[in-house]
């Protein structure tokens, strides 16, 4: 006869899935037993999200402030970000004869080897959100290379270009996209938040690399 409350979780896709919080009251009758229920749920996935964003942003700086061996370090946080909270993810940076880059997409074996082909992401100072992908939105984009034209490739859904930029100095870009949920603002805001800390560690790596070097 005492009400009852639990959290749970409902898939609505492949990797996605929505979080309830269910209350469950019994109705008494009158002489006291329960002869029915009431069960009130409310949608909690946006404070789940904002959890997991939380969780992704502290695990991160642990990877970050793990190694000076920056290709570790960022192939690390792209395993972080896939699946928790986007599809797939690629990380490049400038070095100094080459551009490299890591490349993500978990247990998608078929996104994996479109990402694998994929280019390097134009470098642009300003994020490039695209909250919904469509053919029209690729012919319509300012930005009409191979980049966008192979995003479809990846079956996605939404897609953000964050630039990685350290005094005014763009050092590469952080790319992220999902298959199944829409990306919103306030993940935008997340990974942006991200790309200021991978600006710092690499400009630690390279300090590091070269006092390496003269020493």
């Amino acid at each position: 006869g005492k009400v009852g409350r639990f959290e749970a979780s409902v898939a609505t896709g492949a990797t996605t899935v929505s979080w309830w919080d269910v209350v469950i009251t019994p109705i008494l009758d009158a002489n006291g037993k329960p002869e029915s229920l009431l069960a009130i749920s409310r949608d909690i996935s946006h404070t789940k999200q904002l959890e997991a964003q939380l969780r992704f942003l502290a695990e991160s700086g642990e990877v970050l402030g793990s190694s000076l061996r920056i290709d570790e370090t960022l192939a690390g946080i792209a395993r972080l970000a896939v699946p928790a909270l986007v599809s797939w993810c690629m990380i490049s940076w400038q070095e100094p004869t080459r551009v490299s880059s890591v490349r993500f997409a978990g247990k998608n074996q078929a996104v994996q080897e479109a990402l694998d082909a994929l280019p390097p992401s134009t470098w642009r100072e300003q994020t490039i959100f695209l909250p919904a992908i469509s053919a029209d939105v690729l012919t319509r984009f300012p930005l009409r290379n191979e980049y966008f034209s192979r995003l479809q490739s990846l079956q996605s859904r939404s897609v953000a270009i964050i630039p990685i930029i350290s005094r005014s100095r763009i050092l590469g870009a952080l790319s992220v996209g999902t298959t199944e949920r829409v990306l919103t603002q306030d993940d935008v805001a997340l990974f942006e938040e991200l790309t200021r800390r991978i600006a710092m560690a690499l400009e630690n790596a390279r300090l590091f690399d070269h006092q390496d070097r003269v020493a």
